[in-house]
């Protein structure tokens, strides 16, 4: 299953490098792509000092890429559902009249917008955001204390 680390042998920089490649995750905020840069840099740099860094960035890295995933699968699906509520909004009726075409709108009522939809996305985008920041300090604070932490739902890309 996972793998259990010496922890008596874990030096103070160790235990440090390791939690900053966990907390490096946060310079998303700051930098495009700086949840993926940032801890791989790291990673790559300090993998082969010791095994304990070397699982902590593959934590850290899989944990972000598997975040990646999951929110491009979410922007699909949001995206489909958008078009799809956009398209029935501005559908079209097509009457026939004694030889004479009219076009009207179908549906177009600013009651149609999806208020309790909008509100469902931004309950669960901050959720999203608060379980984020929880097992991310979660990690590095494990790392501190000389622990290998595996985040909950992550694809071990990096094994």
């Amino acid at each position: 299953m996972h793998k259990q680390i010496e922890t008596a042998m874990i030096t103070v920089t160790q235990k440090n490098v390791a939690s900053i490649m966990h907390f490096s995750t946060f310079s998303k905020y700051f930098i495009p792509f700086g949840n993926l840069i940032c801890p791989i840099f790291l990673w790559v740099f300090y993998k082969n000092n010791s095994e304990f860094e070397d699982e902590n960035g593959k934590q850290a890295i899989n944990y972000q890429l598997s975040q990646m995933l999951y929110g491009f699968v979410v922007l699909i699906v949001l995206a489909t559902l958008s078009l799809i509520y956009l398209t029935n909004l501005f559908a079209l009726n097509f009457t026939f009249d004694d030889m004479d075409f009219y076009m009207s709108p179908n549906r177009f009522h600013l009651t149609d917008k999806p208020i309790w939809a909008i509100f469902t996305v931004v309950i669960l985008g901050l959720g999203y955001l608060v379980f984020d920041f929880y097992v991310v300090i979660r990690a590095g604070l494990k790392a501190l204390n000389g622990e290998v932490y595996h985040y909950p739902i992550t694809i071990p890309f990096i094994k």
